[in-house]
């Protein structure tokens, strides 16, 4: 449903936002899907939707960044008992 399943941020290198897909593998029948983002620093351009779609992942810490992880679920009401997860990893600037 969703890839990639690893995003990786560089915010001092000014890469602070990365894309995530969403998809549906039977590009026949559109699915409903919701994400959540399990950290305050972690924003989504959109929480909900159908497929295909690609939301905006971006980091929102301010400031220079610490070493951080945090997890965005997808799950749908379509799909029971299915969900994808996909980890974001943030990457300070070399000291």
């Amino acid at each position: 449903m969703g890839s990639p399943s690893l995003i990786l941020l560089f915010p001092p290198a000014g890469t602070a936002q990365a894309t995530l897909t969403i998809e549906n593998e039977n590009g026949e029948h559109a699915i409903r899907w919701n994400a959540a983002a399990d950290q305050a620093w972690l924003q989504l351009s959109a929480t909900s939707g159908t497929t295909p779609s690609q939301v905006r992942v971006r980091y929102a810490g301010g400031g220079q960044p610490s070493m951080a992880s945090g997890t965005i679920t997808l799950t749908s009401p379509d799909l029971p008992g299915q969900t994808m997860r996909a980890v974001v990893e943030v990457i300070p600037a070399s000291r």
